[in-house]
């Protein structure tokens, strides 16, 4: 053979490498275009709860001002009130070993955050669900409630009257959510036009929820580790808004991508400016190298 002849096929081999890698190069990074149509909410999970406090005053401020929508969790303290909480108990974030319907709202309200960044960010206060809706308004798409299955029958129709009743002028806005039915049914039992939603942990729970249930669900939000194409599938054929939420740990990209694709009506996300960039950059427009 040659010198010419295997400089020819040195040249080939070489051709198809650039066109495998230019390929693959294509198919990693360059993103499936957004779906025509449909505009998704960003939605803070407790705050911006990746880089402040988490269910901190401060933390909703700073995600509001960001242009996002917000997400609490109530906890009924033990004279029934609403507070701005998570946990059952306020061990995890003010390092207190009390359970929360065990202690009365003025013992907890000036209590120090001790969590994840309280020592860059200093936090004291734990806020009323109440004052939060009168702060934050329409800029509230979410308030899940957290510990309403254990309560007395009494206590709890008095808790679920007293959510109805802080919901007000918000009802078109805001979506009370909860992983139990019976919160949603009987809250549409006592306003028909508040918004309910259904949070999901497992897609198994889907599968529990009574026929009859689906009717007072106006939502559903699903942890993103729990969704699928049929899942997304069979609650759009029910109807249902979309929600897929974090569990405290931003996406990756290539996450991102994967749940753009499924097109859920809203994210609702612990880092809601990184997650709006990275949707922004899996959303844009194919390159074009053949011109415009």
């Amino acid at each position: 053979m040659g010198m010419q002849q295997r400089k020819d096929i040195f040249l080939k081999k070489l051709g198809w490498l650039g066109f495998a890698v230019g390929l693959t190069a294509a198919v990693l990074f360059v993103p499936a275009p957004a779906r025509p149509g449909r505009s998704a909410t960003v939605i803070a999970r407790r705050g911006y709860w990746a880089r402040y406090p988490e269910g901190s005053w401060l933390g909703f401020q700073q995600a509001r001002d960001a242009g996002a929508q917000l997400s609490a969790d109530a906890v009924l303290t033990g004279d029934n009130v609403w507070a701005l909480l998570h946990d059952t108990n306020l061990e995890r974030l003010y390092c207190r070993p009390w359970a929360v319907d065990a202690v009365t709202y003025d013992q907890i309200k000036d209590l120090a955050h001790c969590g994840p960044l309280s020592d860059r960010y200093p936090q004291r206060g734990i806020s009323r669900v109440r004052d939060f809706l009168n702060e934050f308004g329409s800029a509230v798409a979410e308030v899940e409630l957290k510990n309403t299955p254990p309560l007395p029958t009494e206590r709890r129709a008095a808790a679920l009257d007293e959510v109805a009743g802080l919901v007000g002028t918000l009802r078109g806005t805001l979506t009370v959510t909860s992983f139990h039915p019976a919160d949603l049914r009987e809250l549409k039992q006592r306003d028909e036009n508040l918004r309910t939603g259904l949070v999901v942990y497992y897609p198994r729970e889907i599968s529990r929820v009574r026929a009859s249930d689906w009717a007072d669900i106006d939502a559903v939000s699903v942890r993103a580790q729990s969704v699928s194409a049929r899942l997304f599938g069979g609650l759009r054929a029910r109807g249902k808004t979309i929600w897929v939420y974090d569990t405290g740990t931003p996406w990756s990209r290539r996450r991102v991508r994967q749940l753009a694709r499924l097109a859920p009506d809203g994210y609702v996300v612990s880092d809601p400016v990184a997650f709006r960039k990275d949707l922004a950059f899996v959303q844009r427009p194919p390159v074009r190298w053949w011109g415009r």
